[in-house]
């Protein structure tokens, strides 16, 4: 059993041909698409801001009914957790895609609270499924996009070199994030190994 295995089947996220895309549906967004590519078959993807479908006429997004949503910071989500297991080694990759200089009160919540999800799936299996675990990597990855002057830069759909990767500490945390700023507002293609390396 491996840790993916604790997760409602409903969240988990499809890969397409060794790529995962994580989309924005509001038109008006100046990134509304990236791609992480080049994904081993091993990696296993959930996403806890995934609708999920109830019944015919219900479909909505989870949330935990065990906390207070009376705190507004300890019910965040995040667009996308990857994971690459491999026997008693594991990484992790916290995802979260934004829209034009985004704020760090917003996504570093969302980042931190699907973290401390995660850390509670570790737990979860370190303790009932009777394996050790050694976590070789947990980062926090940002997608974002900015405009230049007001204009929006128009690219060719290419890989994104690595330069596009800033690490900086967290304004509200003590942990690191990966930035990376996206060219277009579709076909940003990052390599899955370029975020485990860093």
């Amino acid at each position: 059993m491996k840790l993916i295995d604790y997760i409602n089947s409903s969240l988990k996220l499809e890969k397409f041909k060794n790529q995962l895309i994580f989309t924005e549906n509001n038109e008006n967004s100046l990134l509304q698409e990236v791609r992480i590519t080049e994904i081993p078959d091993d990696v296993e993807a959930f996403s806890l801001d995934k609708e999920v479908v109830f019944s015919k006429n219900d479909k909505r997004k989870l949330f935990n009914e065990f906390l207070s949503i009376e705190n507004e910071f300890i019910n965040k989500r995040c667009d996308g957790v990857l994971i690459f297991q491999d026997d008693n080694q594991i990484h992790i990759l916290i995802c979260e895609m934004k829209s034009e200089k985004p704020t760090p009160q917003k996504y570093e919540y969302q980042l931190q609270n699907v973290g401390s999800f995660v850390q509670y799936l570790i737990d979860l299996y370190l303790k009932f499924s009777n394996q050790k675990l050694e976590i070789k990597s947990f980062k926090y990855v940002l997608f974002f996009r900015e405009k230049s002057n007001g204009i929006i830069k128009k690219e060719k759909i290419v890989y994104e070199p690595t330069k596009k990767f800033k690490i900086s500490k967290m304004n509200n945390f003590n942990d690191e994030i990966i930035k990376y700023n996206c060219n277009s507002k579709i076909f940003n293609h990052v390599k899955f190994n370029d975020l485990i390396e860093k």
